[in-house]
């Protein structure tokens, strides 16, 4: 999560995702949709399909760069930040999956919701 000017908050991931697609060059894509899902448990069972903190973005951009990935999202809406802070995750979520353009990756997370909303509020409340 990266905080940026307005205030705005925004995901963002860098890594690189193996694939053959030959539209994807270095460079920044059309927007795409991406998916971002956050579990607190990292098997998934019919029981706890419910259970994550769903964000779908329309808008994403998708950076490519000698082999590096960089997936950003427009800025979270209130509705997404209200979600964000709902989820309140006592521990480091165990499953944070991310998708985009038939392309993913499923990750554990690093920090816990307390540290989320701390930082979410200090970006929020500069101007």
């Amino acid at each position: 999560m990266i905080c940026s000017e307005a205030p705005q908050l925004r995901f963002v991931l860098n890594m690189w995702f193996p694939n053959t697609l030959d539209r994807v060059r270095d460079g920044w894509t059309e927007t795409l949709r991406a998916n971002i899902y956050m579990r607190a448990d990292s098997v998934i069972t019919a029981d706890n399909l419910k259970n994550y903190t769903q964000f779908l973005f329309r808008d994403a951009v998708w950076r490519r760069r000698q082999g590096d990935d960089i997936l950003l999202t427009p800025p979270l809406a209130p509705e997404q930040i209200a979600n964000l802070l709902a989820a309140n995750l006592a521990a480091p979520s165990k499953r944070v999956s991310v998708y985009f353009s038939e392309q993913g990756t499923i990750m554990r997370g690093v920090t816990n919701g307390n540290a989320i909303t701390a930082f979410a509020r200090r970006c929020l409340a500069h101007d």
